[in-house]
């Protein structure tokens, strides 16, 4: 990318400092975005545009058996599915087996068949230097690697204890009562609302928004612009983190680009 990674390979990182700091300090031609600390904080920053939408390189962290590895392996599906490359970092090699159940228990959720999914898993303890050489094969076809590699590269990879790269998300705050939806009179337009725009009166328009109902606005004169990206993202973030802490919400995703007959 230029100045910002435009140009280059955006490579996401959710794992320690140590696995960050050594993709950036790598001279590979890639742009290494911000580390993040969790699954969600990946979700929210490619939905809220501080990550890149088109970037092809994913690196994860296992972070052992419960909950936290079943969101990891979750989005290792929902990623590989999607044709990008993903890495694994696996701190304990006598877990690979477990991680890969959970990857395959996850694609099992989605309607996938147990390892159709392409991905890679990358022992920790084996060093810096192997680490990269292990994505370098796996890259070969997209990215022209340095003939040589910085000596600093040759280091231990240290999990830091004090970070903490997966946290589980907080339940989500029910309203006082769940809201009673009245029946909408929809096909049924009067005054001088025409039929042809979506069947919606003028009394329905007029309503006040339900109890918990948020309508978010995405929108940009330039065409190209990342609007419908963005938009799917942040619907499919939306009603993942509340499926997950337990209080599903329905939501709605409306295109109203009404340009050349779409």
């Amino acid at each position: 990318m230029s100045e910002r990674g435009i140009d280059l390979p955006g490579v996401i990182v959710v794992a320690e400092p140590a696995i960050h700091e050594l993709l950036a300090s790598s001279a590979v031609p890639w742009f290494v975005q911000e580390r993040q600390e969790s699954v969600a904080a990946m979700w929210s920053g490619l939905s809220g545009g501080r990550l890149s939408a088109n970037s092809r390189i994913l690196v994860f962290t296992d972070a052992g058996p419960g909950e936290a590895r079943a969101e990891t392996a979750r989005a290792v599906v929902a990623m590989a599915a999607a044709g990008a490359h993903v890495f694994v970092v696996a701190w304990d090699s006598a877990q690979i087996d477990g991680f890969k159940g959970a990857v395959d228990q996850a694609a099992m959720a989605q309607g996938l068949q147990p390892g159709s999914l392409s991905y890679h898993v990358l022992a920790a303890q084996l060093g810096g230097r192997a680490f990269l050489e292990g994505m370098q094969v796996a890259l070969a076809s997209e990215i022209t690697f340095p003939p040589e590699f910085p000596t600093s590269i040759d280091r231990s990879l240290v999990r830091d204890p004090s970070s903490a790269p997966f946290a589980p998300l907080p339940p989500l705050t029910p309203p006082a009562a769940p809201p009673t939806l009245p029946t909408l009179g929809i096909g049924q337009p009067s005054g001088g609302v025409p039929a042809a725009l979506t069947g919606a009166s003028e009394e329905l328009l007029s309503r006040p928004p339900l109890p918990g109902q948020v309508t978010i606005t995405v929108t940009s004169s330039k065409g190209g612009s990342g609007k419908s990206t963005a938009s799917l993202l942040l619907a499919a973030s939306i009603a993942r983190a509340s499926r997950l802490g337990g209080r599903p919400l329905s939501v709605c995703l409306v295109d109203m680009d009404t340009r050349d007959g779409q």
